[in-house]
């Protein structure tokens, strides 16, 4: 249904919900790129690294969808502490550069954002989040041109 609209569109995001239901599925399936958000803690890592484990067996395997490119983007990441730079890491020795080098940092403005129902860019375009999203739309427009 999406093919129509590629004429249309530079980009069209799917956001889908954690898990394996029909609508993560779906989007999956639909997915040229596969941006995995998770927040730099380890457990945060089992998750992705299951996700990646499904994505490979069915959506490749089973399906033969092997256009699609997979990346993780790190959020709720803390520089402060040893244990964010740490998980990050730790996910680049195993997935190389599908780790993107644009973090997500940790910050109370994106709760006062949801609470609002605001773009964190419309509260404070200079905070750090509002910040790094701009640097992630920045990836996304120069690393996923047609050729």
């Amino acid at each position: 249904m999406l093919t129509p609209l590629k004429q249309e569109y530079d980009f069209i995001l799917i956001d889908t919900p954690p898990g394996k239901a029909m609508l993560a599925f779906n989007g999956l399936a639909a997915a040229d790129l596969i941006v995995i958000p998770a927040s730099a803690e380890r457990m945060a890592v089992d998750g992705v690294a299951d996700l990646i484990t499904h994505v490979q067996k069915i959506m490749w395997s089973k399906f033969a969808l092997t256009h699609q490119e997979l990346r993780i983007l790190f959020t709720m990441y803390r520089a402060t502490t040893s244990h964010s730079p740490a998980v990050v890491e730790n996910a680049r020795k195993i997935w190389r550069d599908n780790v993107l080098k644009v973090t997500i940092p940790h910050a109370t403005l994106f709760s006062r954002s949801y609470d609002e129902k605001t773009p964190i860019g419309f509260l404070d375009s200079k905070a750090p989040g509002a910040l790094a999203y701009d640097r992630f739309a920045d990836w996304l427009i120069d690393n996923n041109q047609e050729p």
